[in-house]
């Protein structure tokens, strides 16, 4: 089969592979958050994320250390029910 032919019945060629690639966000001809914001930014951006996933994981996510999952189970049927 010619590349015309599959490309008819649905079956992507390497153009058009190509072509959807390169129109998808992490392509090469778009910017990188660095070359936007510069890189202190970058750095600064980061570390706000960072800041705000450790105060999520200390306020909601409970410590499961050195417990069973049977008192696990109880633990969260008496929180949730």
């Amino acid at each position: 089969m010619r590349a015309e032919e599959l490309s008819k019945e649905g079956i992507p060629t390497d153009a058009e592979f190509d072509v959807l690639v390169e129109s998808t966000p992490p392509s090469g001809k778009r910017r990188s958050i660095g070359a936007n914001l510069g890189g202190g930014s970058t750095y600064f951006v980061f570390g706000c994320i960072n800041f705000i996933a450790i105060i999520f994981f200390v306020k909601f996510v409970p410590e499961t250390k050195n417990h069973s999952l049977e008192e696990l189970e109880i633990h969260f049927q008496e929180q949730y029910s």
